[in-house]
């Protein structure tokens, strides 16, 4: 009978206790180690994985990852979705980013919808054939001097990139 009535309070305790478990701090600057990177598909010759550093900014509610040549994108710790718009003029970029904890494994999604102003806004826009969805896994190493980066982008082609990165931090 105590089993019974004390299931459903741990049912309601435990996925909160997990909220209170230290995140690891992955802010830095992370440099790619590029002899130890896979990719499945190279998207043009000019870019053949080429080193790059990626830039992570970390606080108590967000995370924001900064890569080469894309907008930053931030995410949020309490799990619910970020949305945010670049305009570049004429159109636009709309960013739909999403936050979960796997164990020790973070998992960081994102959805890329891109539109004309004079064609639609972009809050009235929430999903369309043309979009590209990103899922990025990022591990750290047991002494924080690593990360491993593994990306999957696919789009409506289908276009898809598979790529995996050792990553080494430079600076902290």
């Amino acid at each position: 009978m105590i089993l019974r009535s004390t299931l459903p309070v741990m049912m309601l305790i435990l996925p909160f206790s997990a909220y209170g478990q230290k995140l690891p701090d992955l802010s830095g600057t992370w440099t790619v180690e590029q002899s130890r990177n896979e990719t499945s598909q190279i998207v043009s010759r000019s870019d053949q994985r080429r080193g790059y550093t990626l830039v992570i900014v970390q606080t108590a509610t967000e995370l924001t990852l900064s890569l080469p040549r894309v907008p930053a994108e931030t995410y949020q710790f309490n799990g619910s979705e970020k949305v945010f718009v670049h305009d570049y003029g004429d159109w636009w970029t709309k960013y739909r980013t999403l936050l979960k904890w796997d164990g020790s494994t973070l998992i960081l999604k994102s959805v890329t919808l891109t539109g004309w102003w004079k064609d639609a806004r972009p809050e009235d826009v929430s999903s369309q054939p043309t979009q590209l969805e990103t899922t990025r896994t990022l591990k750290l190493s047991v002494n924080g001097e690593h990360m491993t980066m593994e990306t999957l982008a696919v789009d409506e082609k289908p276009f898809n990139v598979k790529s995996k990165d050792l990553l080494a931090k430079t600076k902290p």
